[in-house]
């Protein structure tokens, strides 16, 4: 998942949000604060009104097995806070068995805040 931002003051905390996934009939969720480094440690820091990637595994959220593409119904934000996240535009990718990615959902030029007042959930749009 890769976002930018077009707002300054766009300051999200950390487990501000949440990521919430549909796999079939199961919805799941994570704090959105779990990031990875290219070799697979975790650290917890944002890059404020930059862009911004995390990285998610299915068992993260606790799914488990292999999951095609198409059991996958839904990805969304869901706000923790009113701290004022403006998402200006964001991807999804999935892994793929041959080691690349597909596109999942893709949002650009949205200028979407995500908080606890009127925005508190953004459905990302599917690609497929």
């Amino acid at each position: 998942m890769a976002f930018t931002s077009l707002k300054r003051d766009s300051n999200t905390a950390f487990g501000s949000h949440v990521v919430t996934v549909r796999v079939k009939s199961a919805t799941k969720s994570i704090l959105l604060r779990h990031r990875y480094t290219p070799n697979g440690d975790t650290y917890y820091a944002f890059k404020r009104n930059k862009g911004d990637m995390w990285t998610y595994k299915f068992s993260d959220f606790g799914f488990h097995g292999c999951i095609k593409l198409g059991d996958i119904k839904s990805v969304a934000i869901n706000a923790h806070s009113d701290d004022g996240w403006n998402i200006g535009s964001i991807v999804t990718l999935v892994g793929d068995t041959e080691g690349g990615y597909a596109l999942l959902t893709r949002d650009i030029g949205v200028d979407r805040w995500v908080d606890t007042g009127n925005h508190k959930h953004f459905e990302l749009t599917r690609n497929y």
